[in-house]
């Protein structure tokens, strides 16, 4: 047991001082996240530097057998003031950002972040149930061993969350910089685009006009209709696109992450000029228009 509540520790030492650097590393997204959270104009601040400066110092109470105690109440308090802000906001209908671990992590608050919490707060509640004498081993007098084999694992453990979120920001970086694609073919940086093949916005379909039936071959050259689509009672988004075209192939991939995060909500369906060899998938079946269609 001592060395479980010494893992304990160790890992909500984790938690608390990850979080803390995190919202000192990002004071402006701090701010604003405890004015999401309803603080006043005049005090939101002087909190987002108060809270983190909080956490890294329950973090290192955490630490010490002597301290720990003490910080495992801290810890549990805190954690209960996070968890009820979170619950009002929700019932409120509002989803501020949590902004948790500050500028390594931040979603919207949500059932995710509020899990989360409530795990970590059972987990201090474990520590002060125990009472400020038996808070597990002592990292000064534990055994060569022990302390190694504690020390290998939150190495272990730190390498792996900051692999993670390594990859989230680098993910994430990605995502601008495809924006930034999105923009400049978009723009041609102020230059004149010549869109020879565009059509008349007069020969479009009028706003509100019901979607037209068609009959056009799929990737694998079946001829589908509009119908076909309208049986499986689902919703669709169609997305007209061309092989040819900078900014439709730029966007593919923001495309890509739409369709899976989206798809239990409706369909998406490109629509393509082109022949079939020439034409970009993304898992959802791509049609290749007989003639050329706008709007």
């Amino acid at each position: 047991m001592e060395l479980v509540l010494l893992l304990v520790r160790l890992f909500l030492f984790g938690v608390f001082v990850f979080a803390g650097v995190g919202k000192l590393l990002d004071l402006e997204g701090s701010e604003k996240a405890v004015k999401g959270f309803g603080v006043p104009e005049p005090l939101a601040k002087p909190v987002s530097l108060f809270l983190p400066v909080v956490e890294i110092v329950i973090g290192v109470l955490l630490l010490f057998i002597g301290t720990a105690w003490i910080g495992a109440v801290l810890a549990f308090l805190l954690l209960l003031v996070f968890i009820g802000g979170m619950v009002v906001q929700m019932a409120q209908g509002n989803a501020p950002d949590c902004h948790c671990f500050g500028q390594i992590h931040s979603e919207p608050v949500g059932k995710s972040s509020l899990i989360r919490n409530i795990g970590f707060a059972i987990l201090a509640l474990l520590l002060v149930s125990q009472g400020p004498t038996n808070q597990g081993s002592d990292l000064s007098t534990s055994s060569n061993d022990m302390l190694q084999a504690v020390l290998i694992l939150g190495i272990l453990v730190l390498l792996a969350i900051a692999v993670f979120y390594l990859k989230k920001i680098f993910d994430q970086q990605l995502q601008i910089t495809r924006r930034i694609e999105v923009l400049e073919l978009v723009s041609r940086d102020g230059a004149h685009v010549e869109r020879e093949e565009a059509g008349s916005p007069a020969e479009s379909l009028p706003i509100g006009a019901p979607f037209p039936e068609f009959e056009l071959a799929d990737t694998g050259g079946k001829r589908v209709r509009f119908s076909d689509y309208r049986k499986a009672g689902q919703p669709m988004l169609f997305l007209f696109v061309s092989p040819d075209c900078g900014p439709c192939n730029a966007l593919l991939p923001e495309i890509e992450e739409w369709n899976k995060e989206l798809s239990s909500k409706f369909k998406i369906i490109l629509v393509s000029s082109g022949t079939i060899p020439h034409v970009t998938t993304i898992g959802q079946k791509t049609h290749s228009w007989s003639s050329r269609m706008t709007g």
